[in-house]
């Protein structure tokens, strides 16, 4: 058994591979799953996960890869983008638990000097959920699949 502890942050401190499992109901659902289908599908995006408002829930941040080199610095995905229905598409096939409670996707990468990304190179998720929690969908207001 993992030992799971939520930090005053809100980060999660988990032990292990295990770390990316979290009980929704009587079902237990591994996100790091979600994270790396959701990460397949739109072509090796950089995926987050933040801890959600209740327990056994999640939201997930995506940084894509940006459309044009000229793109550096991290910017919103317009609402007309097919990604959207893309990444819609790919949660709702992989999380039939509703882990996922909603998702921001952007374009460019997050990054060390707003605090998004730690000296270690890995990204936090509560700071990236604290600089961008506005842009979230949740996921009830996402579009329907096939839609």
């Amino acid at each position: 058994m993992t030992a799971r502890t939520v930090l005053p942050s809100g980060e999660l401190a988990l032990g292990g591979r295990r770390q990316s499992l979290l009980t929704v109901g009587s079902a237990t659902v591994d996100v790091g799953q979600i994270a790396a289908r959701v990460s397949k599908t739109l072509g090796g995006a950089d995926v987050v996960i933040a801890k959600g408002e209740s327990p056994g829930s999640v939201f997930l941040y995506i940084a894509a890869q940006a459309p044009a080199p000229d793109v550096v610095a991290t910017r919103p995905v317009p609402d007309a983008d097919t990604r959207w229905d893309q990444l819609a598409e790919s949660i709702e096939s992989v999380d039939p638990h509703h882990a996922v409670r909603g998702w921001a996707l952007f374009d460019g990468a997050f990054t060390q000097a707003t605090g998004e990304v730690g000296p270690t190179g890995k990204a936090r998720g509560w700071r990236i959920h604290e600089l961008r929690s506005k842009r979230l969908r949740p996921r009830v207001a996402s579009r329907s699949v096939g839609t």
